[in-house]
């Protein structure tokens, strides 16, 4: 639904976006603004490729700057059922990502 007052586009449900590499982003809740600048975005899983997944409880994106948190990172298979027996990932309460300085802190 695109809110003409606020220039928003909110998407709730099962919201699937592919990018032209194939990698997989999915959540049931998204916030973007008209201008494409900033983004909210709630349980979001982002499959890289055939293996490596992404997640977090919420990612936020202002401008250039992108949070993520509560995020989780592996190269294993992902099977959603049981990602809490990862044999290995990588955890931070948050990170976030400067484009225009390619910082990433977490």
């Amino acid at each position: 639904v695109y809110d003409l007052a606020s220039q928003q586009l909110i998407a709730s449900g099962q919201v699937i976006f592919i990018d032209a590499t194939g990698a997989q982003l999915t959540t049931p809740s998204l916030e973007l603004s008209g201008d494409f600048k900033t983004a909210t975005i709630q349980q979001l899983r982002l499959q890289l490729n055939q293996q490596a997944t992404l997640t977090a409880s919420q990612a936020h994106k202002a401008v250039n700057v992108v949070t993520l948190s509560d995020a989780r990172y592996t190269a294993c298979p992902v099977d959603a059922a049981t990602d809490s027996a990862l044999p290995w990932y990588l955890q931070a309460d948050a990170i976030v990502y400067n484009a225009d300085t390619e910082d990433l802190t977490y």
